[in-house]
This record gives structure tokens, sequence and C-alpha cells, in this order.
């Protein structure tokens, strides 16, 4: 499953909109394919929710962090805040968020096929390159002492992949 805050975002709602409803859907890809706005709202009409939804979302929020330099510096960090809105507000809000993840996940669903295609129809002169990255891994020495956890160096990785064909293999 996809880890991006879009999704994420989206399955703190369902999850919560469980909780209240007895939904037996499982995942995101369920929901968004199976639920039509109509039983979307039928569905949140049969919460049983009287005046405000408490639900959690992933949010860039100020935390005071300290320098090595002791001072205290503000940063941006993404964490899970809980929120409240009025039940009319929440809902309006949830169905809007649907509309957006559906686009969402349409465009993903054509970004693969599109790079399907590519990879499987690729000239012989050519070269398809997929690249990405993963950041902030934490190097260690497998047997460090306790006091070297606060100055671990930190490196960000970036794999590629290069695709070619080779007399139509």
């Amino acid at each position: 499953s996809c880890l991006c805050t879009m999704h994420q975002k989206n399955a703190l709602l369902l999850k919560m909109l469980k909780k209240h409803n007895n939904l037996f859907i499982v995942n995101l890809d369920q929901f968004i394919k199976n639920f039509t706005s109509e039983q979307i709202q039928k569905m949140l009409d049969n919460c049983n929710v009287e005046n405000s939804y408490t639900y959690e979302q992933w949010e860039k929020v100020e935390v005071k962090v300290k320098s090595k330099s002791r001072e205290e510096k503000v940063k941006k960090k993404m964490k899970v805040v809980t929120k409240v809105k009025p039940k009319v507000e929440f809902e309006n809000y949830f169905k809007a968020q649907v509309l957006v993840f559906r686009e969402h996940v349409k465009r993903i669903k054509n970004q693969f096929l599109v790079q399907r295609n590519l990879k499987e129809n690729l000239p012989e002169d050519q070269i398809y390159i997929h690249m990405d990255f993963a950041e902030d891994y934490r190097c260690r020495s497998q047997e460090e002492v306790q006091s070297a956890y606060w100055s671990q160096t930190q490196i960000t990785i970036h794999p590629v992949v290069a695709y070619y064909k080779k007399q139509n293999k």
C-alpha cells in the first residue's frame, strides 16, 4: 500500500468512520472502488455521531528542538494530530477529500500504465531510467557505545534502475 500523505490521511479518515458505522471495507482501494457518492452520503447519515467528529490527520507541525550548540530551534515535522470538526463541516470535508483522492488514485494508475508501456515498448536505441530516493538513513556501528547514538551520520540513498533492450529481449 502507498505511504504518501494523501493515502495515509484518507486511511485515517476511513479508520475513524469504521468505528462509527460498522464498515466492513478493509482498505481505501475497496472503498474508492465500491462506494458511490450516494452510498458515501448514506454511510455518513448512518454514523452514530451527535455533534462533531474527532479524527486524526497527518500534518506538518512546529516542534522545538535543541541544536548541537544547545540553541532552541523551531522545525516543522510531520505528526499525527487529533482534530475535531462539527458534524456537517466534517461530512462536507470528507466528501471533498474522497473526490480529490479518487483523482489522486486515477493519476497514480495512469502513471503506472504509462511506465509499464514505456518499458514494454522500449526501442533498442533508448534507455528508460527510473529514479527514486530514500532519505535520512542512519549509519551505525554494530557495537557502538551508547553516547554514539546522538552523533550518528545520516545518508541519502538514490536507487536507480535502468531498462534497455538488447536484440529483442
